[in-house]
């Protein structure tokens, strides 16, 4: 909460604006693979799918995007376009 709180008023803003990208388990897997070796890479894939279950449940977004098929460069443009909607 601190940290947010301090990015924020770096920004200089008062508003918040939550996006949580998601993606499927076989592309979570994939990209973990190719990320993570060694004995760390089963971890991670495991905690990667507690987490996208748990958040999928828990957290409430004001825009919820999946990262499966888009690019870095398109969903910046989408989470951009959103935000301008709001304010």
């Amino acid at each position: 909460e601190q940290e947010l709180d301090a990015l924020m008023k770096a920004l200089g803003t008062s508003d918040r604006f939550h996006c949580l990208l998601t993606a499927s388990s076989q592309t979570l897997n994939t990209r973990l693979s190719e990320r993570e070796h060694g004995a760390s890479r089963r971890h991670h894939i495991l905690r990667a799918n507690e987490l996208r279950q748990s958040l999928l449940k828990a957290f409430i977004a004001d825009l919820e995007l999946d990262t499966t098929d888009l690019c870095p460069d398109t969903l910046a443009e989408m989470v951009l376009s959103a935000q301008r909607e709001i304010d």
